[in-house]
């Protein structure tokens, strides 16, 4: 008995020697990545310098020494784009390892990081470098090392595996977007993407983030499964990250996840250097990519969570709400010069709108409204009800989590319920029910709207002898939440 106590102690402790030297060898390979990525000779790789053509070179020096096939017999992915009235060229760097499986190597899992940084400025004639280590070398320097450790198990690999160096993310995700835009690999066929951005604080942050990992059906339960290691893990849920590349396949409904550690780092500062990153944790990170790639290469199906569906849900036939506005009320004359002061107007009440087709609705509101019209020798403030019934005309669009735009325009009839009058001389006699027309511009986020709307009344509110008939007008500002 004791004889197979001590060898199963002898075959851990094996074990734990064995995965700490190759943690060892992978960080060491990480720092020197690091090291040359984030060197001074690189000038923080800005887009269009030179030191971004020199990573370029280094990235795709290493995609061949790890042996990951070009795609159409080259590395390169060229690109143009457009800053103010300059074309620059971008270059993202790509790299492939084909699966195995005869239908499965047509499916695609994308392991990215973007390359390029904020390169360098002038202050008093001193020249500052913002080297990028974290933002994101080591990001970059990761991808490089998962290319050699996943072309080692490619024979394992049902899908097939792309590795991506991005150019232009600082820019504004250029680099992913034009990977998309021009079909270098078909979207449709791209099953989940990763975006390791910023990599080198492990030990300080805590662990790592995963987010967007839940957005591949069982992605979190196939990251318990591999992650034998006890690599801390913080956050995996299934929320959108839209600050880095990962954003780009979102827009295309592909499941993506950002791989981070935090915003430990001096975050698009010169200090932002090699020195600074703990490869330690970076190599764990690193391993732990290795492990959950393979599993999720390897997965029968890889689906996307109904919630990433392109089409969003159908609007309702009838949707309630709640409308709160504030804005500027003022009296004016009919067909005279004299214009009153404006003063501020609120309302508050129901919204409804009643779907006619799939851009068209009839919104009709029913409103408490307080305004208050100022002329020169007094004033009238009125507590109304107000309904407004228009046409709304919406944009289409294709994703749930995107705004839609829209147009107003009708008819509103306001009954007054009780006013007050005042000024000296001032004396317009009955005050009467008054309409007009309508008319707004707004945006609507999933539940909430916001709408700037006009409205002009062409039916006197008051008769004042001797002068003319008084027109109620007024704006507002109003935040609305559909239930």
């Amino acid at each position: 008995m004791k004889s197979k106590i001590i060898l199963t102690i002898f075959i851990v402790l094996i074990f734990n020697l064995s995965t700490r030297a190759q943690l060892s060898v992978l960080s060491k390979s990480l720092k020197k990545h690091v090291e040359i990525l984030a060197s001074d000779s690189l000038e923080g790789r800005g887009l269009g310098t030179d030191g971004k053509i020199k990573a370029a070179n280094y990235i795709e020096r290493n995609f061949q020494e790890a042996g990951v096939s070009p795609i159409n017999n080259t590395y390169r992915h060229n690109f143009e784009i457009m800053i103010r009235l300059a074309r620059v060229k971008g270059t993202n760097i790509i790299g492939m390892i084909e699966g195995t499986h005869p239908t499965l190597k047509n499916e695609y899992i994308v392991l990215g990081a973007h390359y390029d940084h904020l390169g360098w400025r002038k202050r008093k004639d001193k020249e500052i470098i913002y080297n990028g280590a974290d933002d994101n070398a080591s990001g970059t320097a990761s991808v490089i090392e998962l290319a050699k450790q996943l072309n080692n198990l490619k024979n394992k690999l049902d899908r097939s595996i792309i590795f991506i160096a991005f150019d232009g993310e600082e820019s504004g995700l250029l680099g992913s977007r034009r990977f998309l835009a021009d079909s270098i690999i078909k979207p449709e066929q791209i099953k989940m993407m990763f975006s390791i951005d910023m990599v080198g604080m492990y030990k300080e942050y805590g662990g790592v983030d995963l987010k967007g990992l839940g957005l591949l059906v069982n992605g979190q339960e196939i990251l318990e499964q591999i992650n034998t290691t006890n690599v801390v893990v913080k956050k995996a849920g299934d929320s959108k990250e839209v600050r880095t590349d990962t954003k780009s396949f979102i827009d295309y409904n592909i499941p993506a996840a950002h791989v981070f550690t935090g915003l430990k780092s001096p975050y698009h500062k010169p200090e932002d250097t090699a020195e600074k990153l703990d490869y330690e944790g970076m190599a764990k990170v690193c391993s732990l990519m290795a492990d959950l790639t393979t599993a999720i290469a390897n997965q029968p199906v890889l689906e996307g969570k109904e919630i990433f569906e392109k089409k969003t849900k159908a609007d309702p036939t009838l949707a309630l709400g709640l409308k709160l506005g504030v804005g500027s009320s003022y009296l004016n004359y009919k067909n005279h010069d004299i214009r009153g002061k404006k003063s501020i107007s609120f309302e508050s009440g129901l919204q409804t709108q009643l779907k006619l087709t799939h851009s068209l609705f009839l919104a009709t509101d029913f409103l408490y409204e307080y305004n208050k019209g100022k002329v020169d020798d007094g004033n009238i403030q009125l507590h109304s009800v107000t309904v407004p019934i228009q046409l709304m005309l919406k944009t289409t669009y294709e994703k749930a989590y995107y705004p839609r735009l829209y147009f107003t325009g009708g008819m509103f009839f306001s009954s007054h319920l009780s006013n007050t009058i005042n000024g000296e001389g001032f004396n317009p006699g009955k005050i009467y029910d008054d309409n007009g027309i309508c008319f707004g511009l707004g945006m609507e986020l999933n539940q909430f709207n916001f709408s700037y709307d006009w409205r002009f009344s062409t039916k006197p509110v008051a008769k004042v002898p001797d002068t003319a008939d008084m027109l109620r007008n007024g704006s507002k500002f109003s935040f609305g939440f559909k239930f």
